[in-house]
């Protein structure tokens, strides 16, 4: 086929299957297809073709809106898109970009064979709606410390069914959605959903592979989420029976969704790690990590700043803390108000139904920002979900309090603490209200 030359001229045409094509780079693409084809050209840009097995570098531009452009052309399979360092991926029409499941998909062993590396620029603005960023079922999303993703109106980065989502860089997500959409940095679903939003269990990736992580998020660069009910990181165990050791969150970066009732990090059926140099903002009636069922595990120093009425942790259900000896969690409390009150742990529970929080991480209230004097910060707030449903707390978390601030403030509930409490002038220990104190070893 030395001489031939094949003349691609329709959109509907397909050029061919190439499988296991190896390293390929997006610049001299057409020429790597000619030379797998033996041809001596290949002529046109707007046909179709699948490539599966291998990676695929983006060194150049792509324009996802223009029809000429190759990229556009080419079905992915098992394979890892590299948008390279100064390079950008763009368009204005709302289209992100996406690689899901396949034919082949079952034949994935690991995340790792097929999804994106960002080490450049993903700019998706336009259309109409919400939009991704980028998408991946049973794959990667690894945004390098160079590398950024920028929406307008929509979810930056969304992982299903067993990927794999690092950001070191940042996620940024800008705009106002339509009343009763939100923004958010980053969404990981343990399933799949159909267009109901009912979780569909696969034939391939996590949902198939003994002990497998169904959701894998890490952060340790910077999310940021404009509007009002944005959410920084999003991740949800929709699959039945699934431990919350398969659903992973770590934080060890900056998250800030400073719109009204945002949330930093919301995570259902998960185990959340909070690190080195995790920092989370959130603005009015905001919640700085709201989780159901979950555990949060304390292994630095964190801070959360909350704006007025705000919520550092909002706990439900079966819920444990814990902490590192010598680590503390600080939150910095943002109002103007000197009658509104913050909080840093907020749990809902039913002890009648086996629900407790345990809570093992060092609380510091009611300091920063400076004045902070006449600002009030509850450390622990618990609540029953009626006079006969109580919620049951265990504290054994050294809670620091600053002046005419609250360590634990119960109502309908049940406290037992085992830690010390250093309280400041005009604060309050422990008031609980149609509940008991059990034990106090502090």
């Amino acid at each position: 086929m030395n001489n031939v030359v094949i003349n691609m001229n329709s959109s509907q045409a397909t050029l061919g299957n190439f499988q296991n094509v190896g390293n390929l780079n997006l610049a001299t693409f057409n020429t790597s297809i000619q030379n797998m084809l033996g041809a001596k050209a290949v002529n046109g840009t707007v046909y179709k073709m699948t490539i599966n097995g291998g990676n695929l570098s983006l060194d150049r531009d792509v324009d996802l809106d223009s029809s000429s452009d190759i990229f556009n052309s080419i079905t992915s399979e098992r394979i890892v898109n590299e948008v390279q360092s100064g390079t950008t991926v763009s368009s204005t029409s709302g289209k992100g970009l996406a690689i899901g499941s396949n034919s082949l998909a079952n034949t994935a062993t690991s995340y790792n064979q097929s999804g994106y590396r960002i080490n450049g620029t993903v700019d998706i603005s336009g259309g109409s709606g919400l939009k991704t960023g980028v998408f991946t079922d049973f794959g990667i999303i690894d945004i390098t410390n160079s590398g950024k993703i920028a929406v307008d109106k929509g979810i930056g980065a969304y992982g299903v069914n067993g990927s794999k989502i690092t950001n070191a860089g940042a996620v940024n997500i800008t705009g106002t959605p339509a009343p009763g959409s939100r923004n958010i940095g980053i969404t990981g679903l343990a399933l799949n959903v159909d267009s109901s939003s009912n979780p569909v269990l696969d034939t391939y990736g996590s949902s198939v592979i003994a002990g497998a992580n169904a959701v894998d998020i890490t952060n340790t660069g910077t999310i940021s989420a404009a509007g009002d009910e944005a959410i920084g990181i999003f991740a949800d165990n929709n699959r039945d029976g699934l431990d919350k050791s398969k659903v992973l969150v770590t934080n060890k970066g900056n998250i800030n969704v400073s719109g009204n009732k945002g949330v930093g990090i919301y995570a259902n059926g998960a185990t959340v790690e909070l690190g080195t140099n995790s920092n989370i903002t959130v603005g009015s009636n905001g919640i700085g990590i709201k989780t159901i069922n979950s555990e949060t595990k304390i292994t630095d120093n964190v801070t959360f700043n909350v704006g007025s009425l705000g919520v550092a942790l909002s706990l439900e259900g079966n819920e444990t803390i814990t902490g590192m000896a010598g680590k503390t969690v600080t939150v910095n409390y943002n109002t103007s108000s000197l009658s509104d009150v913050g909080i840093g742990i907020y749990y809902k529970g039913d002890s009648t139904a086996s629900e407790q929080l345990v809570n093992k991480a060092d609380l510091r209230i009611g300091f920063e920002p400076s004045p902070a004097a006449d600002k009030k910060v509850v450390g622990i707030y618990a609540l029953g979900t009626s006079g006969s449903q109580k919620a049951k707390v265990i504290n054994e978390g050294i809670i620091t309090t600053g002046k005419n601030d609250t360590a634990i403030y119960a109502k309908d509930a049940d406290i037992e603490n085992k830690a010390a409490m250093t309280i400041g002038e005009g604060s309050t220990g422990i008031a609980v209200f149609n509940g008991s104190v059990a034990q106090n070893d502090g």
